[in-house]
């Protein structure tokens, strides 16, 4: 099994475009999405919040890439951070019982779809039932 995986290079940009792209796709005007483009652009949240509304999402795509630069630099350097995961309480409505649900940063988000990415490979061989990462699987 470990040579399936043997030739993935998690630093290679094309691989960590594609899983931020991806990740990001529906994620663009979430708050944490706006405070990580904030926090590598300097603009405040509300300048890129109007900046996808008038021009859309193609508008941030400078953001995006120097967003996957710094990930690349941060997997190259081994100095990978994150926010720390916050709880909130939901309502099970089939249960009815109080769960604590964790909701992971952003960032954290994107870095699991880089590891999904590279490990497609060894996931593909596993089988389609024991695993809910991929799409459709």
């Amino acid at each position: 099994m470990k040579r399936y995986c043997k030739n993935i290079d998690i630093t290679d940009r094309n691989l960590i475009s594609k899983a931020t792209y991806k990740c990001l796709k529906d994620k663009y005007t979430r708050n944490d999405t706006l405070e990580l483009l904030s926090g590598i652009s300097g603009l405040r949240k509300c300048q890129i919040y109007n900046i996808h509304y008038r021009y859309g999402r193609k508008a941030l795509k400078v953001f995006i890439e120097f967003l996957i630069d710094t990930i690349r630099s941060e997997l190259i350097s081994k100095s990978i951070s994150f926010p720390p995961i916050w709880y909130k309480e939901k309502i099970d409505p089939s249960s009815h019982k109080i769960r604590n649900i964790g909701i992971q940063h952003v960032k954290q988000q994107i870095y699991d779809y880089i590891a999904i990415e590279g490990l497609k490979p060894l996931l593909c061989r596993i089988g389609v039932h024991q695993y809910a990462s991929i799409k459709d699987r």
